[in-house]
Formats: C-alpha cells, structure tokens, sequence
C-alpha cells in the first residue's frame, strides 16, 4: 500500500485582540458577506479558500494540508504574527480524498 502524507499545521495568535483575530479569521478563511438587510449573500475567498485542506474542528486553530501547500500556508498565517507548529501526519484514505490527492499507487 503506497502511503501518502500530509502536514499538520497548528496555530496560535497569542497577542491578538478580539478585532485583530476576527479580521484574521476573515482573511483567512473567507467569510460570508451579506447585502441590503440579507437580500445578497456574497462569498468572500480567504487565503485558503483555494487550497484543499481540512480544518479540525471545533479548534479553528489546526488544519491538514497536502504537502506541497504547507509552505504556502505557514508564510500566510506567519505574516499574521502566528505561532506555528507543523508535523508530517499519515493520512486516511478519507483525509486524501478531503485534500484532492490523486493515486498514483
């Protein structure tokens, strides 16, 4: 069985204030934007919004990338002044189809 791997990105924004953390979580993960009392429903990409990932809830603050996209991620959520750890994890056959992994076994 050809195993694939993934990377684990836990995060943390130790100083952050309350406004600070909300703008980040709108940067980052996108947000839903409403219009004229609700009429309009907008959906606003955040930086991830484009890279397949898995976010581990109810703690917004760990997420599943492939590879190749944790680097992507690091800088971003690192120009947010975030405290980073990442780990190289197995993934489930779950997890792969979750991130767009192709099988190349």
């Amino acid at each position: 069985m050809n195993r694939k791997h993934g990377i684990i990105i836990l995060f943390h924004l130790a100083n952050a204030k309350n406004k600070d953390l909300a703008r980040f979580c709108k940067k980052f993960y996108g947000y839903k934007d409403h219009s004229n009392k609700g009429k309009y429903i907008y959906e606003r990409d955040g930086i991830i919004s484009n890279i397949p990932h898995i976010k581990i809830n109810p703690i917004r603050t760990a997420i599943i990338v492939k590879e190749e996209d944790a680097d992507i991620i690091s800088n971003a959520l690192e120009s947010f002044g975030a405290e980073i750890h990442k780990r190289k994890i197995e993934l489930t056959s779950e997890d792969i189809d979750d991130l767009e992994i192709e099988d190349i076994s």
